[in-house]
């Protein structure tokens, strides 16, 4: 019989701006110029989450926190971070003097502004499935914070033309080029070219990203393509650090977690959903991971 669906809930783009009270005219884009904790999801939903949009978030006074993918990444004064589509995200309540401004959008919006997506390190950026916090210098943190206070203005007008929509797309590439520029800088270690062992580490990524409730064995991601499997674990983990294995068991893991996390599902269920054999053998397997059994877990989270 075929597991029955449940998944870490989702919330689209729109869903979240309903939840914090917030709306925009232009399909796909959102812009919070400055605000504190009143405009952070993590206020309303105080749960891991998915959801379809990108997140550039600038932080502009205070402190910050936030968990994606269950990786913890504190932010301070002067950082950027950005958040991926579909990654898990759960956003803490932020302390009073916690300032930040935000670039949201989600891939429509990227597709349909005609971002040149042949530039290496901006596609780089935005097609990871990872996370990054960069370190911009002053003056790139002040250039950002401008253009998107200059974005923000345009996209706010009551009067738009189809040249002030042009306008809007340009300032939003400007904006991404910009954060590419810190990016290329931030990584200025990276080679520019991506090398085979490179293409075949991000395309196993994208590849577990699709099928690791149902596969779990580094066969079936190597013969996907069409390398050995000790040449794919060699390979991820000369990329990664981590052999192919150990990210499997880890996005498996983290998909149990964020599924146990909800008290509305058995893990009999969670144990079906990502296709044990039943909820001995998952339980089994999730303590060995994760250092405790299923029900534990729940306990003290």
């Amino acid at each position: 019989m075929k597991p029955k669906a449940i998944t870490v809930p989702q919330h689209s783009f729109a869903d979240v701006l309903s939840v914090i009270g917030r709306q925009t005219d232009t399909a796909g884009l959102y812009i919070i110029k400055e605000a504190g904790d009143e405009s952070n999801p993590g206020n309303f939903i105080q749960y891991p989450f998915r959801s379809d949009h990108f997140i550039v978030l600038l932080q502009l006074e205070g402190s910050g926190h936030s968990k994606i993918n269950f990786k913890d990444y504190p932010t301070h004064k002067g950082q950027v971070l950005t958040i991926p589509p579909n990654a898990i995200r759960h956003f803490s309540i932020q302390p009073p003097e916690c300032r930040f401004a935000a670039l949201v959008f989600t891939s429509g919006f990227l597709s349909q502004s005609g971002l040149n997506m042949k530039h290496t390190d901006l596609f780089d950026l935005l097609s990871a499935t990872n996370s990054y916090r960069l370190d911009p210098e002053p003056q790139e943190f002040e250039r950002l914070r401008n253009l998107l206070h200059v974005l923000h203005e345009k996209y706010t007008s009551t009067y738009c033309t189809s040249l002030d929509q042009q306008v809007i797309d340009h300032l939003f590439q400007a904006f991404l080029y910009e954060l590419s520029a810190v990016y290329q800088r931030c990584n200025s270690h990276k080679k520019v070219e991506y090398t085979r062992k490179e293409d075949i580490s991000m395309r196993f990524v994208k590849l577990l990203a699709e099928s690791f409730r149902q596969e779990r064995s580094v066969m079936f991601y190597a013969e996907q393509l069409h390398v050995t499997p000790r040449y794919l674990s060699q390979t991820v983990k000369e990329i990664t650090g981590k052999p192919a294995g150990e990210l499997i068991d880890e996005m498996v893991i983290m998909e149990a977690r964020a599924l146990l996390n909800d008290v509305s599902f058995t893990i009999a269920q969670v144990a079906e959903s990502l296709y044990f054999s039943d909820q001995f053998f998952f339980s089994k397997y999730f303590k060995r991971h994760a250092g405790v059994s299923p029900s534990e877990y729940r306990r003290l989270s």
